[in-house]
């Protein structure tokens, strides 16, 4: 039997989904009653949920600086290499054909294995190296002064990603269950001044809305997408305000790539901006600042291909 939503906890449901949503949604709580900590009614909900959610603040800010960097860091190369693979491999490789034409022995000498190397699946360092060694070789060409300039300022963001991420490999995440259990007291927390706000509310329930995150909470509704797509079909997949460090899972799980993007419209085409495309059957985790400007928020899915296409995405 379905349960009765009334009698349901909704910050769980957030927790369940994000860890930094639930902080999120926390932080705007405590904030609001720590302006209102005056008030009789409003002021004993800051100085009962004051202790639980600094706690939840303080054992979260230790775990991303410990074993949650780890993720971060992973996810900032990834992040990188995605750069890579959909805008800056296209530009400098265009920048060097400008100058060099292909099989030519100056484009020979920095494609030596042409772009292969860079798209190299999963083989991370294999890619860091063949944008060290285009680095090297674009050092000496006159012409090409702009583009060196450009890859060697990626080569060095990237290299600095990569030495932190490896850093934080061997760091064990033990404080994982200790924030995932000061973040449980919180929501429970939540649930607490949710309901007695109501009571004091209950002539006007909709007051209770000004102390809780309800864009957040709303927004958190829906997570998984699911569609079909036809041949050469754009689809809106949702309108959504993100941010730069907003994680998704994508899916292709047809036979026609498709490309994941945020637009500023519905109907945009994603051209020569950020997008992720994918591959039959293959899956990513991204950012949302590697697939659009995050300042618009309509998110996209595109198939390039000429037969039906599917696909999944899952906000995190």
């Amino acid at each position: 039997m379905k349960q009765w939503p009334w009698i349901s906890n909704p910050f769980i449901i957030v927790l369940r989904g994000s860890m930094k949503r639930a902080l999120k949604v926390s932080t705007y709580t405590f904030n609001r009653l720590y302006a209102l900590k005056t008030d009789p009614v409003y002021g004993p909900m800051y100085t009962e949920y004051a202790p639980i959610h600094q706690a939840f603040s303080q054992i979260y800010t230790v775990w991303k600086n410990s074993g949650g960097l780890q993720k971060g860091s992973t996810l900032s190369v990834n992040q990188l290499l995605d750069l890579l693979s959909s805008t800056k491999l296209h530009k400098w490789g265009f920048a060097v054909e400008g100058i060099y034409a292909r099989n030519t022995p100056d484009y020979v000498a920095i494609f030596p294995q042409g772009h292969q190397p860079f798209h190299n699946g999963n083989e991370v360092a294999v890619r860091l190296q063949a944008i060290d060694t285009l680095a090297t070789a674009l050092k000496t060409k006159t012409p090409l002064a702009t583009t060196y300039t450009e890859v060697n300022a990626f080569n060095d963001q990237i290299g600095a990603a990569y030495k932190s991420q490896q850093g934080s490999m061997g760091t064990k995440d033990a404080t994982s269950a200790s924030v995932m259990a000061a973040g449980l007291t919180a929501m429970q927390g939540l649930f607490k001044v949710m309901s007695d706000a109501n009571s004091a509310n209950a002539t006007d329930p909709s007051q209770t809305g000004t102390i809780l995150d309800l864009v957040t909470l709303r927004n958190h509704d829906q997570v998984l997408f699911t569609g079909v797509l036809a041949a050469n079909e754009i689809e809106t997949i949702a309108h959504h305000t993100f941010v730069a460090d907003d994680e998704m899972i994508g899916e292709n799980t047809g036979d026609s790539d498709i490309i994941f993007y945020i637009g500023a419209k519905d109907g945009d085409l994603p051209g020569t901006g950020l997008h992720i495309k994918l591959g039959k059957g293959e899956k990513k985790k991204f950012m949302a600042a590697a697939i659009g400007d995050v300042a618009n928020n309509v998110l996209m899915v595109m198939n390039t291909g000429l037969v039906e296409g599917h696909f999944s995405l899952r906000i995190l």
